[in-house]
């Protein structure tokens, strides 16, 4: 079930438990030839550069890998990711980044705040779509499809909202354009909430 984040203590525990739980389970379901590793990728950009976010929380992510090269993208949001303006510029570029450059992308954000800003209304404007997106907290899974007519690649986003107190919905992950796993949210939650102590 998930925990209202609001002026709760334990997230930067929380946040590294549920990464390798999510890891772990995705480990006993990816296909041959996949690992689930949590590591640091980020696609620099010129406006990446320019921008420095400090902090002592762990800036993890885990990837999805297939033959040496990153294929799916899984982030928790934390809640400096989207505390000011700079940051959520800095972490939208990133994720954008990555669908951009052909990886498919998971976001859980159970973090309501700041008001009115969620990563997947700033992601559709910064991809120009109109890609129905939901308030904080939610879950996004985006899956890069197959050629387009136009030559570009489709995209497909399924979304849920989180609703304190309820659990957490499972969520697909894609590999390629055909492949595809869930990723349960809520057992890993949990399980990483009672090693952190969170009840």
């Amino acid at each position: 079930m998930l925990h209202d984040w609001t002026d709760r203590p334990g997230w930067e525990g929380l946040y590294l438990d549920w990464m390798t739980e999510i890891a772990r389970g995705l480990r006993a379901v990816l296909p041959v030839g996949y690992q689930a590793v949590i590591g640091n990728y980020l696609p620099m950009t010129a406006e990446d550069t320019d921008v420095a976010i400090d902090s002592d929380e762990p800036d993890k992510t885990l990837m999805i890998v297939s033959e040496g090269r990153v294929v799916g993208i899984i982030e928790l949001i934390s809640p400096r990711y989207k505390d000011h303006p700079q940051a959520r510029e800095l972490y939208t570029l990133r994720y954008v980044n990555y669908l951009r450059s052909g990886l498919n992308l998971v976001i859980v954000d159970v973090h309501r705040q700041p008001d009115g800003f969620s990563f997947s209304k700033s992601i559709a404007v910064n991809l120009k779509q109109t890609i129905a997106t939901e308030t904080t907290p939610f879950t996004m899974s985006y899956h890069i499809g197959g050629p387009t007519p136009q030559g570009s690649r489709s995209l497909g986003v399924w979304h849920h909202p989180l609703i304190v107190g309820q659990p957490i919905p499972s969520i697909p992950l894609a590999l390629s354009p055909d492949v595809a796993v869930m990723i349960d949210l809520d057992s890993t939650y949990t399980r990483a909430a009672a090693d952190s102590y969170i009840t």
